[in-house]
């Protein structure tokens, strides 16, 4: 598991920043960079949401993140080994718009 920060406000998982989920899911299969990385786990909030994932569980830092991002070092086996990751997407309203901060390319020799 890895200590998960999340800027993605309004996100239906977002509770002060860490994520309600037990795992969330990063897609870029073919990233070279982290710009090309989104939180496949990201739903928007509705208007009038009252975070109701929130009032029946407590986000946890520790986050299983599955991977889909193969060019990234902290992907093994589609699982992330990162010791923190950090999503962002402070505006987004699509999971397009959010991008894991943490993706570092392999340097492919």
């Amino acid at each position: 598991m890895s200590y998960l920060q999340c800027s993605a406000r309004r996100c239906v998982n977002n509770q002060n920043d860490l994520c309600v989920r037990e795992a969330i899911r990063v897609d870029g299969a073919a990233a070279a960079d982290r710009g090309d990385t989104s939180c496949r786990s990201f739903a928007l909030q509705p208007e009038s949401y009252e975070n109701a994932a929130a009032q029946i569980y407590t986000a946890q830092p520790e986050t299983d993140v599955v991977c889909e991002a193969m060019h990234c070092v902290f992907n093994q086996d589609c699982k992330c080994r990162a010791p923190s990751v950090d999503i962002g997407g402070p505006a987004a309203g699509k999971a397009r718009d959010t991008q894991c901060c943490t993706f570092d390319s392999k340097k492919l020799v």
